[in-house]
């Protein structure tokens, strides 16, 4: 038997797993080309057909559904979403729908897409990404559309009863918007809207903003982190994106202490175009700052993430502290050669460290660093993702493949 027909075999057998009745509405609905489309739209064909043990756990990105710059392109996607949708609604735990930056609101059929899949009870996570604006402002190049109707899109999710998980993201919010426009972002109007799930356990929420913004929104990062933990009552694991990791930020969560809080995951992007940022001027993560955080969360476990994407050394290393433990760390040089200065330091948590991304632009490619990396993946026992762009021989390359790690990524640019 060739190998050809050999797979062929195989993907009918795994289809022959299928109930008729399923299988017969399927092929009902869907000829050959338009499964292939839906491939690309909906991950749960894959896993619905591959592996019939995930069943309960559909999950559908509607994300191809809404994508693209020809709205004809975009209709068809989405009618074809709305119909599976409607038709094995039972099968849907997961919903990701994230729009690409300027690309396309939330408007009223994506609203109704939604709400129909809301209302079948197994919706239990929920991951919303939205550009701030439909078509975005003149910082682009585009038109100024409408403000995405973010909290429209949460309010419809309350009839989701059974939602445990939720990922909000608000893309880019810049200083000129803000000024303009701070009522329509709604930001309060989402967080009021999302603090009436009672079930919630879990929120993963980003306000992405200029770093060299002066608006409100943007100073009061710690006071919305607090808001949250005070809100929601049963939250165990909160991720923020692009809120400073401060004394500040540590210490009013600390005196929040109303949910039973056991994971914090705190990214921050502390990069060299953020001409006005004051980070480096910010006070120095103290002790006993993680110590009360700690102490107010009796179940809290060491959880923080923090993304140090810095041209200056002097920033990386007002993140290097021993007792905050760090998971993931994506350090990009601009400007200098990425050395022994830059990696070296990590090795402080080695015991913690299982992400971790290295990057840079140093006269086309950053200079060769092998015994550095081979270091320091050798002492983070736990180091599971790793990729690294620049200049690295193969035995290196190979080197590091034969330590025994389950890579879950391992690349090489």
């Amino acid at each position: 038997m060739t190998q050809t027909a050999h797979q062929q075999n195989k993907v009918t057998m795994d289809y022959s797993c299928l109930p008729n009745d399923v299988w017969l509405r399927v092929m009902e609905l869907l000829c050959p080309r338009d499964r292939y489309r839906m491939a690309r739209t909906c991950s749960l064909f894959h896993e619905l057909f591959q592996h019939p043990s995930f069943w309960r756990r559909g999950f559908l990105d509607l994300t191809q559904a809404i994508r693209g710059e020809e709205g004809s392109v975009c209709l068809g996607l989405r009618r074809r979403s709305k119909l599976v949708a409607e038709s094995f609604g039972y099968f849907f735990h997961h919903i990701r729908f994230h729009v690409p930056n300027c690309q396309v609101a939330i408007d009223d059929s994506t609203l109704e897409l939604l709400t129909n899949l809301c209302e079948s009870w197994t919706v239990k996570t929920v991951s919303l990404v939205v550009s701030s604006y439909g078509t975005q402002c003149s910082v682009y190049g585009r038109d100024t559309g409408k403000p995405s109707c973010l909290h429209a899109a949460v309010n419809v999710l309350k009839s989701a009863r059974d939602l445990v998980e939720l990922d909000l993201r608000q893309w880019p919010v810049t200083s000129d918007v803000l000024a303009e426009h701070e009522r329509d972002l709604g930001i309060d109007r989402v967080l009021a809207d999302a603090a009436t799930f009672p079930g919630l356990t879990s929120l993963d929420i980003t306000w992405k903003f200029n770093p060299c913004s002066t608006n409100s929104v943007v100073q009061r990062s710690p006071q919305t982190a607090v808001d949250l933990v005070t809100k929601f009552r049963c939250l165990r694991h909160l991720s923020l994106r692009h809120v400073l990791l401060s004394e500040t930020l540590l210490r009013e969560l600390a005196c929040a202490n109303r949910s039973p809080l056991r994971s914090l995951s705190v990214t921050c992007e502390y990069d060299e175009y953020s001409e006005n940022n004051d980070v480096a001027t910010q006070p120095q993560l103290s002790e006993d700052a993680w110590t009360l955080l700690k102490r107010s969360f009796p179940g809290f476990k060491d959880s923080v993430r923090t993304l140090v994407k810095a041209a200056d050394l002097q920033l990386v290393e007002w993140t290097l502290e021993a007792y905050v433990p760090i998971f993931s760390v994506g350090l990009t040089a601009y400007g200098s050669p990425l050395s022994e200065e830059w990696l070296r330091p990590l090795t402080i948590w080695r015991d913690t460290l299982k992400a971790l991304t290295v990057g840079g632009y140093y006269g086309g490619q950053m200079p060769c660093v092998d015994h550095l990396l081979v270091d320091l993946v050798t002492s983070c026992t736990k180091l599971q993702h790793l990729v690294y762009h620049g200049k690295i021989s193969d035995s290196t390359v190979a080197h590091l493949a034969s330590l025994g790690r389950k890579w879950t990524v391992f690349k090489f640019v």
